[in-house]
């Protein structure tokens, strides 16, 4: 049962444009992969950085999924300034 529970999940596209909150700022969902592309990280990392909470992420229907909006922050919390 698990797994007809997930196979819709995985038919779906990896990225959900244009999901509207109140606010009617649009949501763009990554997946464990495309979020260590951008990164440019190991899918495994990124496993671990969301598993010891260091990124924010989405629990859909059982499958991990991270906002776009707030991975670009994280990177931004991550810069470390240049020394002049």
């Amino acid at each position: 049962m698990r797994q007809f529970l997930a196979s819709p999940m995985l038919r779906l596209r990896s990225r959900i444009v244009g999901m509207e909150t109140n606010d009617k700022e649009e949501i763009e969902l990554l997946t464990v992969k495309e979020v260590a592309k951008l990164l440019q990280l190991s899918e495994s990392k990124v496993r671990d950085l969301q598993s010891t909470r260091h990124l924010p992420f989405i629990k859909v229907g059982g499958a991990v999924r991270f906002e776009k909006r707030e991975i670009v922050e994280y990177l931004k919390r991550k810069k470390v300034a240049a020394i002049l």
